[in-house]
């Protein structure tokens, strides 16, 4: 099945429309072994009050009606195409060969008020557009892998200190904006980008981080460990105003290296052979992301939410590819949804002036939750006899329940999801005009 990639320019007067199937994903991948190595003062993870954490892979292995199927893979990341990997032609053909490095960058978009995304917190429900929010710190895993320790930078042999440079986005008229592939997937992108500049002065707000081997990791002969990293940011973003695209936030993540590089250098060999001639080595940095390895009908909708990974490979980075891709191409236009390994810790102060708890009322999570075609129980405690009204809805918005109980003190209510098909519902619990979101998976 063909979808077409339709991306809205900065100033809203061009659309550019590619006729392209979903991306097959060609470079090589390689095993993230997992290993969550913490350094001492990385783990600054949130303030001291209720803050939401997202995880866009977590959620998209608890909507999968197979987590299993999402693999760990590992993107070796470089900011030139001109030094090369290296690698035998084939499984069957040992014949060496060199190729330019394919991976420059990868960053992630995250809209905290999309209905979809369910967050593991402290109590909070979903958030809204009419909500500001801050986010607090972002955090990734992460590989770092030196190859080259020492340099003669002019003044004799030195240590290398390589960066890490993260940059932070939101939606404004040159950060981030929204496309669209056929059939209504939603996207988010870094609207400033070009092949030129790499991206507007004014688009980001810019993290450096040195590097050195206190942050190093190992590549094994089974594949790469990795570490997590937490960095505190302190980014507000506005409750949304007539353009809700305004609540979206991101990031990405490049890598600088210290010691000089030239065209042909190595940066890393499969080969395993000692006769060939291995040019000057350099250090590198490794992004760990998780592909849906599900059948494409199992995988969990790509329209179901606006945050998702970004990548920009050597031939989106300069627009080589003839559908015209620039910049960074999103997770789900492969036809395998891809997920960089990363979270969000945010938080909000504007809440609604009344809540559910102010009418005495709480409402618990439903249960079972995964659950099969079967009756579903909500927990629901008033202090008096009220009304409640119960509806929910599909992944496309579709109402697929709806109903009005009268409840006095604890009880519970009870939706029966026989011959629902498999997939995200959102239970909405509605008392006296306030309500509250639950989420419900079918499988």
């Amino acid at each position: 099945m063909k979808k077409v990639l339709l991306m809205a320019f900065a100033f809203g007067l061009t659309t550019c429309i590619f006729a392209q199937q979903q991306f097959t994903d060609n470079s090589r991948k390689f095993k993230d072994l997992g290993d969550w190595r913490e350094r001492d003062g990385d783990n600054i993870l949130r303030r001291d009050f209720s803050s939401g954490l997202y995880i866009p892979v977590n959620w998209a292995a608890n909507a999968s009606p197979n987590s299993a199927n999402f693999q760990s893979f590992v993107s070796l990341v470089f900011p030139d195409s001109t030094v090369f990997d290296v690698t035998n032609t084939s499984d069957t053909d040992p014949t060496p060969i060199r190729f330019g490095h394919n991976d420059h960058s990868w960053g992630i978009i995250l809209d905290p008020t999309d209905q979809f995304i369910q967050f593991d917190n402290n109590g909070l429900d979903v958030y809204t557009q009419h909500q500001a929010y801050t986010v607090d710190s972002i955090f990734f895993r992460y590989g770092y892998v030196r190859q080259v320790d020492s340099f003669d930078f002019g003044n004799g042999m030195e240590k290398i200190v390589d960066t890490m440079v993260i940059r932070l986005y939101s939606f404004n008229t040159a950060g981030l904006t929204t496309g669209t592939l056929n059939g209504g997937s939603n996207f988010g992108t870094v609207r400033s980008y070009s092949a030129a500049l790499g991206y507007s002065p004014v688009a980001f707000r810019t993290i450096k981080i040195p590097i050195d081997n206190n942050d190093s990791t190992q590549r094994t002969a089974n594949g790469w460990t990795s570490r997590v990293r937490t960095i505190p940011v302190d980014f507000d973003v506005p409750r949304a105003s007539a353009n809700l695209n305004n609540r979206l936030f991101g990031f990405t993540t490049h890598f600088i290296p210290a010691k000089p590089y030239a065209a042909g250098d190595t940066l890393i060999d499969f080969t395993d052979e000692q006769n060939i001639q291995i040019f000057n080595k350099n250090n590198y940095f490794v992004n760990s992301y998780l592909v849906d390895n599900n059948p494409q009908n199992q995988q969990v909708p790509s329209d179901a939410h606006l945050g998702n990974t970004l990548r920009l490979t050597r031939t989106s980075r300069y627009a080589r590819n003839a559908n015209g891709w620039l910049g960074y191409i999103p997770g789900n236009a492969f036809f395998n949804n891809q997920y960089l390994n990363a979270g969000f810790y945010i938080q909000t102060q504007n809440l609604s002036t009344q809540s559910l708890a102010d009418l005495g009322v709480t409402v618990g999570n439903p249960y079972p939750n995964p659950t099969g075609q079967q009756v579903v129980n909500i927990p629901v405690s008033t202090r008096s006899a009220m009304d409640v009204v119960v509806s929910v809805t599909d992944i496309n918005g579709r109402t697929v329940y709806n109903s009005e109980i009268n409840i006095n003190g604890q009880s519970q209510v009870s939706v029966d999801a026989t011959g629902w098909a498999s997939g995200i519902y959102n239970i909405n619990i509605n008392i006296d005009g306030i309500s509250t979101t639950k989420k419900l998976v079918v499988r």
